[in-house]
């Protein structure tokens, strides 16, 4: 279904998703009431388990990666060519490639990482 059909009007949520099937279920039920929180999902195996479950309560986080299989796949084809785009990870496992050949260089891309 459309993406707006499934995206709540709530302040700071932003979505960056492949497909409507990338969120099947309505995102009130699994993004909590949280402003400033982003998603970017490539599968809706990505999202298989409580956000709550894989987003600790700390402030400015946007998406954590519950294992490395939720990023088994190349960073260029779960990562779209556009701007604004954040990524947090949870392991280094989570990003085993360098990032300089998987993120490319443009403009408002970030990446935070919870350890080296």
């Amino acid at each position: 279904m459309p993406l707006d059909a499934v995206i709540p009007a709530q302040a700071g949520i932003q979505l960056i998703a492949s497909s409507p099937e990338v969120l099947p279920v309505p995102l009130d039920a699994v993004i909590p009431a949280q402003a400033g929180i982003q998603l970017i999902a490539s599968s809706p195996e990505v999202l298989s388990v409580p956000l709550d479950a894989v987003i600790p309560a700390q402030a400015g986080i946007q998406l954590i990666a519950s294992s490395p299989e939720v990023l088994c796949v190349p960073l260029d084809a779960v990562i779209p060519a556009q701007a604004g785009i954040q990524l947090i990870a949870s392991s280094p496992e989570v990003l085993s490639v360098p990032l300089d050949a998987v993120i490319p260089a443009q403009a408002g891309i970030q990446l935070i990482a919870s350890s080296p």
